[in-house]
């Protein structure tokens, strides 16, 4: 059963709690900080998140698909250029961020960006056995040390809000997640490959690999920031950090079902796929179905219900994030399809099928969001960021088709089910407002 694997209870548990964490902090920071607070250090993380996809070389997919993915010396190629990437990286992000705060004319980001460096730095000195023990179908024992991870953060943030009163807490939190990941990976999951070492053959053939994800993670880059970029030279700060709030809601519902193609269900279909490849598409389905449909019921009725959401937990300065979270929510309920197809077919040895969905996404969106903002402002910017998914979803399950993979009545079915959680929220809502 779906729910009894370990894994899929991971990811509802940490979820569950890291949402209800989230939720908490959020309307903490919200009442001791302003809008334009959740601004900075919503850009700082853009930026942060830039810097890191446009040097995504894809160390996990290569681990779980690699048939000596837990050989020492294929780790500790790996780490050592993860190191060495994340050194240069720091040294990049020191040096552009005076031109990055200029460009949005925030002075103070230039500060909160070199001292962010220091998340480039211990990312890089974090081991990769967590990536080893998800190859081991261990991903719940990863979960859980990253919610674990997120938790002290998270304290360290509001304690530091209470006593200070400014986004410097969020930014000094962000720094002591990535190291408190680094120390539980050492401790935890031990150090395995957490050494200097270049073996050429397999450094050739990871930076083979890697010439398809790189361009894939930058086209994802620029899907996943464009509107940012565009509504922070468009909004005020003001709007821009009411913005932040819905988007820090919907990236939580986009995170879990990412998670759950990526940390669940890509390891456990890479051994099937190894060892019982003809038994692959009903387990596929047999492991998938219930999870989706169940996220897809709990996002659509979110999306429904965002209203009284907003106006219950946050004061009326925050009442407009509202209308951005209803529509933000339409991109995980179609990531419930792209992303768990996107794992099947890299498991079949379809790497390229990342990079072209990517440039599906990437011609969809530039149009839509050309066409949507020019014509109806920010409402048609964030229509097309919604619908980002809907393209490529439509071809991820193409290929599925090819591949005799593809259960279309499925597949639909989940989206049914979002429909009906949206409805329901719109039902509440409607009483709620009589």
């Amino acid at each position: 059963m779906a729910f009894k694997n370990p894994g899929v209870q991971a990811l509802f548990v940490t979820n569950l709690f890291s949402n209800v964490l989230r939720l908490g902090s959020n309307l903490i920071l919200a009442r001791m900080l302003s809008p334009e607070a959740f601004a900075i250090t919503g850009l700082a993380m853009t930026v942060i998140f830039t810097f890191n996809m446009i040097s995504d070389g894809g160390f996990k997919a290569f681990i779980l698909r690699h048939q000596q993915g837990e050989a020492d010396k294929l780790i500790s190629t790996l780490w050592t250029v993860k190191l060495l990437r994340n050194i240069l990286l720091a040294v990049a992000l020191f040096l552009t961020s005076d031109v990055i705060a200029a460009f949005f004319g925030i002075v103070e980001m230039s500060l909160v960006l070199k001292v962010l460096c220091l998340n480039f730095l211990f990312d890089g000195i974090k081991p990769m056995t967590d990536l080893l023990a998800e190859r081991q179908n261990k991903v719940a024992t990863v979960m859980y040390l990253h919610f674990a991870c997120y938790v002290l953060s998270t304290m360290v943030t509001l304690v530091g809000v209470y006593f200070y009163q400014s986004y410097w807490a969020i930014i000094v939190g962000m720094i002591a997640n990535m190291a408190f990941m680094a120390l539980a990976g050492y401790v935890f999951l031990g150090s395995k490959g957490a050494y200097l070492h270049l073996d050429r053959k397999i450094l050739i053939e990871f930076l083979h690999w890697a010439k398809f994800i790189i361009p894939s993670s930058i086209i994802t880059l620029l899907l996943m920031q464009l509107d940012k970029i565009i509504l922070g030279k468009a909004l005020s700060v003001v709007e821009l950090g009411l913005y932040y709030v819905a988007f820090n809601f919907s990236s939580a519902a986009m995170t879990i079902c990412i998670e759950y193609a990526r940390k669940v269900l890509l390891p456990q279909m890479a051994k099937i796929y190894r060892e019982s490849p003809d038994r692959y598409k009903f387990v596929y389905y047999q492991s998938k179905m219930k999870v989706l449909m169940l996220l897809a019921f709990l996002i659509g009725l979110l999306s429904g219900v965002s209203f009284v959401f907003f106006d219950i937990l946050y004061d009326q300065r925050y009442i407009q994030s509202s209308f951005f979270l209803s529509i933000l929510l339409l991109m995980p309920i179609l990531a419930l399809l792209t992303y768990p197809a996107e794992a099947s077919l890299i498991i079949h040895g379809f790497v390229r099928m990342t990079l072209i969905a990517n440039l599906i996404r990437l011609g969809w969106f530039l149009i839509s969001a050309y066409v949507g903002f020019h014509y109806f402002g920010v409402v048609g910017l964030l229509l097309a960021i919604g619908f980002i998914e809907l393209l490529p979803a439509v071809y991820m399950l193409f290929r599925m088709y090819q591949i005799n993979l593809l259960n279309l009545v499925k597949e639909l079915l989940i989206l049914f089910v979002s429909i009906i959680g949206f409805a329901a929220g719109k039902m509440l809502t409607f009483f709620y407002t009589v």
